[in-house]
């Protein structure tokens, strides 16, 4: 109950801070290297919160395989997160690269996931298109 109490102050107190919340929709491509087409593409959403004029941008995002948390400067992207589903349920990943927007509010993400953890998962390298409103 505390940990839960304390995790819902801390989070009201970092958004109390923020200067923008938007939400986000991305297509993710999940393993560029492993096909050629793009029928592995899945459909992701989250929540991104920057703070004032610092050019840091925090954010959650989730999809049907797992879910992470990460820090966006304006030359990269760091991500740490668990997977949610399948038998790698609970295991963690961790993922870095970088974000280009292309125009306006449409974003292209690269970034390699490091699985070192989890049993039946690869790294990989994928790609996102990540529209924020």
């Amino acid at each position: 109950m505390r940990k839960s109490l304390s995790a819902v102050l801390i989070s009201l107190l970092a958004v109390s801070y923020a200067t923008d919340i938007t939400p986000t929709i991305s297509l993710r491509v999940n393993d560029m290297l492993a096909g050629a087409d793009l029928t592995f593409a899945t459909p992701v959403i989250g929540l991104q919160v920057s703070g004032s004029d610092d050019g840091v941008a925090t954010g959650f995002d989730t999809n049907a395989t797992g879910s992470r948390l990460y820090i966006e400067r304006s030359y990269g992207i760091v991500g740490l997160g668990t997977y949610t589903g399948g038998l790698d349920s609970g295991k963690p990943f961790f993922t870095i690269g970088t974000s280009y927007n292309a125009y306006a509010n449409l974003n292209v993400e690269l970034e390699y996931v490091m699985n070192g953890l989890a049993e039946n998962q690869a790294d990989a390298l994928q790609m996102s298109l990540t529209v924020s409103f």
